[in-house]
């Protein structure tokens, strides 16, 4: 959901950055956690899946590291999914972590090194199950302005080092969280850009294009192919905002994404991984969303190149809460999604996804096996094997 002040996602904010934080483990500690794991029986339909098409995602509060990765990898390839989403940390000279995913979009400098033991850790990870692992890159803290050259010069260093960590820790390409978590810095939102005042709208959208370009060629500077998945991209504007470009929270994200995808070689691939359908449970839904994604050609200034490159993903909340409610694996009957809603529901993603489904969550614990039961790890397998 897109953060405007008040937003119960703001406060989620601040618990998602101690969840990331929390992933700096001792190495030993992830893999204690990973002894209670429980074992999931993967069936032969099931594996067969892993040269298909569409692949299942996992992203949550419990997103891991690269350490993590590595430490728990036999752990986390007795679950349900193909891949997962990681956050980078490297090491400033004094020991401080950096987060590469919530601090790309800001002034602050990153090098290479001080992400080499992420790398190292990624080169150790070998797994034919999780095919599709995949780099968490946020827009938050966007406190830099659009006409910033030298701010944007650090950012796409850094999306130069993201693309680097993908080419050489063998990653799948970025889940790229265009979500606002700082109602302070809305970047996408022209009424509050600095300078709005005295530079109309087009004026902001053209320079928008522009570090797109410079943005997508920086991702794709090592890994020439990666894929790229958005939580939000050109759907939201038909799916979830009525108002025009110049008033819309996410007005400037179109122009942004063109530039990428000017930007961008061809052999990246671009996915609208469509965040509005967390709530989805139904084929008809999903089909509307699907649709918003053809649709968003709209919003385009480059509508052929953007039909012909942008594809379409679903996200689904496994433990969306209800209104006042809370989640309780062990009596589903309380839950927004009960094991079988939900397993139809992730069945028909897969088979109306162009490539990608992802399961969001933030109760659950997928390393450790905290927060999940196995009716709804039953549901999900038998929904990959449906397919």
């Amino acid at each position: 959901m897109i953060v405007f002040p008040g937003d119960r996602r703001a406060s989620a904010t601040t618990a998602m950055a101690m969840a990331s934080l929390a992933c700096i483990l001792p190495r030993a500690a992830l893999a204690q956690n990973a002894s209670s794991v429980p074992v999931y029986h993967i069936t032969r339909a099931e594996s067969a899946l892993q040269t298909r098409r569409v692949k299942l995602i996992e992203w949550g509060f419990d997103q891991s590291t690269p350490a993590g990765l590595r430490s728990s990898l036999s752990a986390m390839e007795k679950t349900p999914f193909d891949g997962v989403v990681l956050a980078a940390y490297g090491l400033d000279s004094n020991g401080k972590p950096l987060d590469l995913a919530w601090k790309c979009w800001s002034k602050e400098p990153f090098t290479r090194d001080q992400f080499s033991a992420a790398v190292r850790d990624l080169k150790a990870v070998h797994s034919n199950r999780l095919t599709d692992n995949f780099l968490r890159i946020n827009v938050t803290p966007g406190d830099v302005d659009w006409f910033d050259d030298a701010g944007w010069s650090s950012i796409c260093s850094k999306a130069a080092i993201a693309s680097w960590l993908c080419s050489e820790g063998g990653l799948k390409g970025i889940m790229f969280d265009t979500e606002e978590y700082d109602a302070k810095h809305r970047i996408f939102y022209y009424q509050e850009q600095p300078g709005h005042e005295h530079k109309a709208f087009e004026a902001f959208r053209d320079q928008a294009r522009k570090r797109g370009r410079e943005f997508g060629a920086a991702l794709c500077s090592v890994k020439a192919d990666p894929t790229i998945l958005f939580t939000y991209a050109d759907a939201y504007h038909v799916l979830l905002e009525n108002a025009p470009p110049p008033w819309s929270a996410l007005g400037l994200l179109p122009a942004f994404i063109d530039g990428m995808l000017e930007g961008a070689p061809a052999t990246a691939h671009f996915v609208d991984a469509l965040e509005e359908a967390y709530g989805a449970k139904d084929s008809a839904t999903l089909a509307k969303l699907k649709q918003g994604v053809k649709d968003g050609r709209k919003m385009s200034a480059i509508p052929s190149v953007y039909s012909s490159r942008m594809t379409a993903g679903f996200g689904l909340w496994i433990d969306k809460p209800l209104p006042g409610g809370a989640w309780n694996p062990a009596t589903p009957a309380s839950n927004y999604f009960q094991p079988e809603p939900f397993g139809i529901a992730l069945r028909e993603a897969l088979k109306q996804s162009d490539g990608y489904v992802w399961i969001y969550s933030e109760k659950i614990n997928w390393w450790t096996g905290a927060g999940i039961s196995d009716a709804y790890i039953q549901a999900i397998q038998q929904a990959k094997a449906s397919h």
